[in-house]
């Protein structure tokens, strides 16, 4: 009995396993999209831990030699990339201070009106005034095609300050209002200057004899008054019967909803809004990522060696002796590409801001008091050093524009032919001593062990082709696993 239920309870375990499988298959294929993070990680494991090393020998605490090894690793980058936004916020300065712009206000008259209009209407909300559309209450309503213009109101081209249509004079005559109504003297059957009868009607507390007479459709007593909410006198216009009292508060979003609508800023602001979310959601993305970046190197570090003893006492059954073997050779092989491409690059960085003062300090004068210098050789030459992990291109991405840059400015100053030995020289040295040296002599010598140096070049290559940025570390690593389990694990197996 105990036998048939241990076979049974074997074959439970067995679907369990098979469940614990199918779900440690499934979260990696989830990961995918993070792989590769994992990889940045390893590459941050294997820069930083000759410092963890030594780090660790002083203060033998594992958690603080981590985390102080990162901090250190990240450093660099950070002072970097503070000088960097230095020197471009000095640039844009010096670029915006040299330019002659003026903003017209003209351009901004339509929304100035739209916000005074909305002010006119706080304002009355206050006073607990009625609104009544009419021609003359700086909104665009009724039938409108224009502010107070189009419709049953005057037609807009009165009010351009232009002589066009039918008009005598300048928004004057024709289908405007008569001339007479402009020349400032009380005359014809004007109520007021300029103002009442068969001009446009007058302003409030100005003189008038009927309603049309004023701008708020109320004459009392000889005299254009606004009308009250509470008023008998109110006297709609044409079909706009409805008088509202408009509540007297408005709450923070009645207000912004008010604004954009009369601004017209809704076909502007959900753009700019899913710029800003996209944005947010790739700093986020981004912030992550590399908190897990910086994760996988902190508990590589902390806890990498108790790892390679776990995994062949439960993976392998306790044989050892091969997978030591073949994990050392990996890791001393991994050690010298990715440390050395670190290496390579402060080197590379090293020996172009040394070129670059070099070359600034025989640079030819274009005129009095101004070389054919090269800007900022300082951030040029780190940024050589950084442009090395850049695929297929290289530092020719920093170096080639920078020769432009210095051709583009001896034409300028009419000095091609003077100069042209210095912009001969530049990519020359440039090109030997900074671009080719580094690739030809330094990262052999540092990087290589036993692969050769031209099959370890295919791997940065056909990994880029084959997975993007992140094949410049994924490539090597299959290369160095592929030579390591041919030269290490095959024979044995064969055996």
């Amino acid at each position: 009995m105990s036998e048939s239920i241990s076979k049974r309870n074997k074959r439970y375990w067995r679907v369990f396993g098979i469940l614990i499988a199918a779900l440690l298959l499934y979260m990696l294929y989830r990961l995918g999209g993070y792989i590769d993070v994992i990889l940045y990680g390893i590459f941050v494991y294997y820069v930083t831990r000759p410092i963890y090393e030594r780090v660790n020998k002083k203060l033998n605490k594992k958690n603080i030699s981590a985390g102080l090894s990162l901090f250190l690793f990240v450093l660099p980058v950070i002072l970097i990339f503070i000088y960097a936004s230095i020197v471009a916020a000095v640039e844009l300065n010096s670029l915006l201070g040299s330019i002659d712009y003026e903003i017209p206000v003209e351009s901004f008259e339509e929304t100035i009106d739209q916000l005074n209009v909305i002010g006119k209407e706080l304002t009355s909300r206050d006073n607990e005034t009625c609104s009544i559309p009419t021609c003359f209450d700086g909104i665009q309503n009724q039938d409108e095609t224009g502010i107070d213009c189009g419709g049953t109101c005057q037609p807009c081209h009165c009010k351009n300050e232009i002589l066009d249509e039918n008009e005598t004079e300048i928004d004057c005559g024709g289908t405007c209002q008569p001339c007479h109504c402009k020349n400032e003297i009380l005359d014809e059957n004007e109520t007021e200057i300029d103002c009442g009868g068969s001009c446009l009607p007058c302003g409030n507390e100005e003189s008038c004899l009927v309603d049309g007479d004023c701008t708020t459709g109320l004459c009392h007593e000889g005299t254009c008054q606004t009308p009250s909410c509470d008023s008998e006198q109110l006297i709609p216009q044409e079909d706009h019967t409805q008088v509202t009292q408009e509540k007297k508060n408005l709450t923070p979003s009645e207000l912004w909803t008010m604004i954009t609508d009369r601004l017209n800023l809704s076909e502007f602001i959900g753009p700019i809004t899913d710029i800003i979310n996209n944005v947010v959601n790739l700093i986020v993305m981004f912030a992550f990522k590399l908190f897990l970046m910086f994760t996988i190197g902190f508990y590589l570090l902390k806890d990498g060696h108790q790892l390679r003893e776990w995994f062949p006492k439960s993976a392998l059954g306790g044989d050892t002796e091969l997978f030591e073997r073949f994990i050392e050779s990996v890791d001393k092989d991994l050690q010298k590409i990715f440390f050395g491409n670190i290496l390579v690059a402060v080197l590379t960085a090293c020996i172009a801001i040394v070129l670059f003062h070099i070359l600034n300090f025989i640079a030819p004068g274009l005129s009095p008091g101004l070389k054919l210098e090269i800007p900022y050789p300082f951030l040029l030459g780190l940024l050589c050093g950084i442009g090395i992990f850049v695929p297929g291109i290289g530092i020719k991405i920093v170096w080639v524009p920078l020769w432009m840059y210095l051709a583009i400015q001896a034409y300028l100053h009419n000095m091609l032919l003077g100069a042209g030995w210095f912009l001969l020289l530049f990519p020359v040295t440039v090109f030997l001593l900074v671009d080719l040296a580094p690739d030809l002599i330094l990262r052999p010598i540092i990087s290589s062990r036993r692969i050769h140096r031209g099959v370890l070049l295919l791997a940065y290559l056909f990994g880029y082709i084959a997975f993007g940025f992140m094949g410049l570390f994924l490539g090597p690593i299959i290369i160095v696993l592929a030579t390591n389990f041919i030269s290490i694990v095959l024979p044995e197996i064969r055996g």
